[in-house]
């Protein structure tokens, strides 16, 4: 099996850029987050070490991995990597990880990872594949429920909640693209991800607006009808897992499965200065959090 791990730049022009950072210091405004191609992070070290080739040596060691592709700035990383082959990147996530999977020659399923998790290890990766397995759907996600990461003091991270608990996105998936319906998937997973710093109002409103594109208001309301209705939404008020699945394959087309986790190191992703002086922290000093210390993030409503 191949391992992709997306480590792209931001294209956007300078202008978009701009609007990103003001949004993102309004909701925010202690964090100094990595924007731009001139930010790189995949580059940004550790122990002189840059942060995507930790994730690298974690999926060397994995007993269900063959080959191990990174998909960025190919005239920059292939100065400073080792032990993978380099693809050079497109302009959207989606794309990356759709052309890392062709242009790998990969069968099948392949495991995709952030480049930005260096506390990753490859027992983590071993035992998410190995869950995996059990199953045939098209698309496996890896979730951590909030109190596994009780103690990991990063920025205001969030939480989305369901039926179980309250959790976020691993950073570590599975998928075959030749068993997903990209078309429509594709434009919705690129608006997801430019919209994915949900505290700021404007960025909900942007997410709602792009959505609203892509599924006119009207369809969105007659499948939310059909949809309460049949699975009794209106008592519960949260989705369960198996319902949000259910979602995902009525809505977009996705066989999509959730792969529950408990390692935190998947999900203490770099996004700014601060993540990096902590991870690094963590790393080289083996600083452990304190005992029944709760983190400051709430779950989102």
């Amino acid at each position: 099996m191949n391992v992709i791990i997306l480590a792209g730049k931001d294209t956007p022009k300078k202008d978009e850029i701009e609007k990103q950072i003001a949004i993102l210091r309004r909701a925010y405004p202690k964090e100094h987050y990595f924007i731009g191609e001139e930010n790189y992070k995949p580059l940004f070290k550790i122990d002189g070490q840059p942060i995507v080739q930790y994730v690298i040596n974690a999926c060397k060691g994995s007993r269900y991995i063959d080959r191990v592709f990174v998909v960025g700035i190919k005239s920059r990383l292939e100065k400073e990597l080792s032990g993978c082959c380099i693809i050079e990147d497109s302009d959207s996530v989606v794309k990356n990880a759709q052309k890392g999977y062709y242009e790998s020659n990969s069968e099948g399923h392949a495991v995709f990872l952030s480049c930005d998790i260096p506390l990753i290890k490859s027992e983590h990766i071993d035992e998410f594949i190995g869950n995996c397995l059990s199953y045939d759907n098209g698309l496996f996600v890896s979730v951590i429920e909030q109190k596994y990461l009780t103690g990991y003091e990063m920025q205001d991270r969030k939480y989305f909640s369901l039926k179980e608990g309250n959790y976020r996105w691993a950073n570590v998936f599975l998928g075959n693209p030749e068993k997903l319906n990209l078309n429509k998937l594709n434009r919705i997973v690129d608006i997801l991800y430019r919209n994915r710093k949900l505290t700021s109002p404007v960025v909900r409103r942007n997410l709602v607006r792009d959505l609203r594109k892509e599924m006119p208001l009207m369809e969105i309301f007659s499948k939310l009808v059909r949809y309460f209705v049949t699975s009794h939404l209106l008592k519960s008020k949260k989705l369960s897992i198996s319902e949000l699945e259910k979602m995902a394959a009525y809505y977009l087309d996705i066989d999509l499965k959730v792969i529950e986790t408990k390692h935190h190191e998947s999900s203490l992703d770099i996004d700014s200065q601060e993540d990096l002086d902590y991870v690094r922290k963590l790393m080289l000093d083996c600083e452990m959090p304190r005992p029944g210390f709760e983190p400051r993030s709430q779950p989102v409503s």
